[in-house]
């Protein structure tokens, strides 16, 4: 995914991603100590393993070794980064859920055979069975903000019923088409959120 994909079948403009001023953040979970590394890519073609620890979900995906780090999916541990955003000084922000406005997180099963693969990583295992705690707490400050005008968030109409290992092509083919047209259904309000706000200093 991360070679053959950009590099072979369908070429990536990493020039063009490089010369942006536009930040980049990757979130990937220490597995030694459970929490949240925000890692900015600057070279993408060099940076592209902290993309791929991001989305290396446990369970199904090796832990990726980058400089000392032992890392897995940024979702275990900040799934919805809005605090990191907002204590880096930026006061409005535009949120993408993948679940619409009915949704909760429930706790993890399965947490016995996490706990046996992982074994030598006690605060990965913490995390996890906390996840739906950490989750549902960023999903209220989310809708807080979004109540308050500080926070314009895109997510699906209605429940999504496409699991994160989905392997149905036409079901995420659909999904992805739905999300596509959800967010240009939206472009006129997010072009005016970015334009309002768009004076506003931001503190880093």
């Amino acid at each position: 995914m991360f070679n053959t994909i950009p590099n072979q079948l369908n070429l990536y403009d990493y020039d063009t991603f490089n010369k942006s001023n536009t930040k980049f953040i990757a979130v990937a979970t220490n597995c030694e100590t459970g929490k949240p590394e925000y890692f900015e890519l600057k070279d993408l073609k060099e940076d592209i393993i902290y993309m791929q620890a991001s989305c290396s979900i446990p369970m199904f995906a090796n832990i990726v070794e980058i400089n000392n780090y032992k890392l897995l999916d940024g979702g275990v541990s900040d799934s919805i980064p809005i605090q990191y955003a907002i204590n880096k000084g930026y006061e409005k922000n535009i949120v993408v859920l993948t679940r619409d406005v009915t949704y909760t997180k429930s706790k993890q099963k399965f947490t016995s055979l996490l706990k046996k693969k992982y074994k030598d990583y006690p605060n990965l295992i913490k995390a996890v069975e906390n996840r739906h705690i950490n989750y549902n707490e960023s999903l209220k400050l989310v809708n807080n903000l979004s109540e308050n005008g500080d926070a314009l968030v895109i997510r699906p109409k209605n429940p999504v019923n496409v699991s994160q290992v989905e392997k149905n092509v036409a079901k995420l083919t659909a999904l992805y088409e739905e999300g596509y047209n959800d967010a240009k259904q939206m472009c006129n309000q997010i072009l005016e959120f970015i334009d309002k706000n768009k004076k506003i200093k931001v503190t880093k």
